[in-house]
């Protein structure tokens, strides 16, 4: 019952908790070419990974919780916003100018909506992957458990369906108006709880070192992320530039203590100075073992 207005709603509880599996729109040699392009076109991968063979392509199915809640019900309270204002001139009212004020506005906004919360069933950086961008719209056709391909691979889900609906219940209820003093009074009269189960395709190559990985979205194809072996040459041949430029003027100072009578001391220190930081520029030098990528998640 509304203590505002003493209206009376009545409240359906939902129980269970349904699974829906999204259909892949790629095939294993399609996800495999995709990965392979990839891999060709990235920065900074190294050449043997570039071309490595291709080894397995195992299609994951990782599952997401779901929950939609239908409100209904009143906000009331107050806000405040900004107005532009135009002031005119006194003695011309086509010149003047804009002012910005602050005016304070009466919240009263009646809500029949649905919201939904989401939250991984399972640990994606484990799986070596980002959560995906779900809205809830994408299942056109959804799939039936007996429909998938006999060989993927359905990770378990974690957590129950009724955690999941306390926090997305929590989420659902909170006002939206942006009230200074909210006085809301949402009702959830219709609630689900579903598991989604996102296709990817893990698609492994053997280079001559390293590990290379790739994760296909298999909706759209994108590359959701990817492990492989890190390109040095560049870096190596910058380190050897700077060495041989730091031996080259350690050899300039030294020539210079030998020929010349007077300051000798000054350049022995140059040269003692350049080869110490020569010796640590290599000593501190560390190989690049892998390249990361990771899709950039917003859900």
């Amino acid at each position: 019952v509304c203590g505002h207005c003493g209206v009376r709603v009545m409240v359906k509880e939902h129980g269970g908790v349904s699974r829906w599996y999204y259909p892949t729109r790629l095939n294993r040699l399609k996800a495999a070419a995709f990965a392979a392009a990839w891999l060709d076109d990235h920065p900074g991968i190294a050449k043997e990974a570039r071309h490595a063979q291709f080894v397995e392509a195992q299609l994951v199915y990782a599952p997401i919780w779901e929950h939609r809640a239908l409100l209904t019900g009143w906000e009331f309270g107050s806000k405040t916003r900004t107005v532009a204002e135009f002031i005119p001139d006194v003695n011309n009212e086509e010149t003047g100018r804009m002012e910005i004020r602050m005016v304070k506005e009466s919240v009263n906004e009646a809500r029949l909506q649905e919201r939904r919360f989401y939250q991984a069933a399972t640990d994606f950086e484990a799986l070596g992957v980002v959560r995906p961008r779900v809205s809830g719209r994408e299942l056109l056709l959804p799939l039936l458990a007996g429909e998938l391909d006999p060989g993927a691979t359905v990770l378990t889900e974690e957590g129950t369906g009724k955690e999941v609906a306390e926090r997305g219940r929590r989420a659902a209820l909170q006002p939206l108006a942006g009230a200074t003093s909210p006085d809301s009074h949402l009702f959830v009269f219709r609630e689900t709880t579903a598991l989604l189960y996102y296709p990817f395709w893990m698609v492994d190559f053997r280079p001559k070192h390293g590990t290379c990985r790739v994760a296909v979205n298999g909706r759209d194809g994108s590359i959701n992320s990817a492990v492989a072996p890190a390109d040095n040459t560049k870096r190596i041949a910058l380190l050897v530039g700077q060495t041989l430029l730091m031996a080259v003027v350690a050899a300039i100072f030294v020539w210079a203590a030998v020929a010349r009578d007077t300051g000798r001391a000054s350049f022995v220190a140059a040269a003692v100075i350049v080869s110490v930081i020569a010796v640590l520029t290599v000593w501190r030098f560390r190989r690049v073992g892998e390249v990361e990528y990771r899709e950039p998640f917003s859900s």
